[in-house]
């Protein structure tokens, strides 16, 4: 298939841009594209203006302002993957970025897309749900500041307007102490994945579950902060008992997603394994950084 007849503009100007879309009915903002193209070649959206931003002055900065690591629109994901203050800061988007599709892709598709594209299944999403960041929009009424709560309605669909754009999608940094896990499952390599699970979690000086963000994504409508969890893990200790206990409270509370393709229980079974792999990660991580720290 090809794409439907549109109309298609590459302004100079933030400004520019934004006008055409207050003037559009069904306009699309194109940066990366990898996402946002092949669902116009099939037909999938409907556009009559494309909007391409990547002319527009300083869309592809990234920084680290205010304890946040900050993305503007068009900083591809490839160059965050490679940046160095990203690699010291918050080396767990780093390690996610290995498993956005290859390399190819991440050098078009671009952080602040994927974000606009709201996949349920999308590694980025997921880390701005786990983080609590914040997408900054801008359109002809002003600036606009959409905590990542209130971004994801359902699968491919934000709370953005249609006449708005997204300037840049902070992400806080956590603390030095906090240690991570990730993990997702596809069925081929490069396919979209079936179940993700991340963590970041504190251990005191006692040896116990001080703080703890875990969130999962691929089974559910929009990328889930695990807040009851979260809760539960409070005060623990970081065993490999408290991990499988997790995964299985997991599994039993998560609300899935109709799926035609996979049985329900198989999916359960996968928010299971990938939240307690996530969490073994975590736990390894903290034990590893205390015992260096010591010797």
């Amino acid at each position: 298939m090809k794409i439907a007849p549109l109309k298609y503009i590459a302004p100079d100007t933030l400004e520019e841009a934004l006008t055409t879309l207050s003037q559009s009915e069904a306009g699309k903002v194109l940066a990366g594209g990898q996402s946002l193209l092949p669902q116009l070649i099939s037909r999938y959206l409907h556009c009559d203006w494309l909007v391409d931003i990547q002319n527009i002055p300083d869309c592809n900065v990234i920084e680290e302002k205010s304890g946040q690591v900050v993305i503007c629109s068009m900083a591809r994901q490839r160059d965050v993957e490679l940046n160095s203050m990203v690699k010291k800061q918050l080396p767990l988007m780093n390690h996610l970025m290995s498993y956005i599709g290859s390399i190819a892709i991440r050098n078009r598709g671009t952080v602040v897309g994927s974000l606009c594209q709201g996949g349920a299944w999308a590694e980025i999403p997921l880390l701005f749900v786990l983080l609590g960041g914040t997408l900054v929009t801008q359109s002809l009424q002003g600036k606009r500041y959409i905590p990542a709560h209130q971004l994801f309605v359902s699968n491919n669909k934000t709370s953005l307007s249609s006449n708005e754009i997204a300037t840049a999608a902070c992400f806080p940094v956590p603390s030095s102490d906090y240690s991570w896990g990730y993990c997702e499952y596809s069925q081929r390599t490069n396919d979209r994945a079936l179940c993700l699970a991340i963590v970041i979690v504190l251990i005191d000086s006692l040896g116990r579950v001080a703080d703890i963000k875990i969130a999962i994504g691929g089974v559910t409508e929009t990328p889930r902060r695990c807040h009851d969890l979260e809760s539960a893990l409070i005060g623990g200790s970081p065993e490999d008992s408290l991990a499988v206990q997790a995964g299985q409270h997991a599994a039993m509370h998560v609300q899935l997603t109709d799926d035609t393709t996979l049985a329900t229980d198989y999916r359960r079974q996968l928010v299971s394994t990938l939240v307690c792999r996530a969490l073994l990660q975590a736990f390894a991580a903290s034990k590893s950084r205390k015992a260096e720290g010591k010797s």
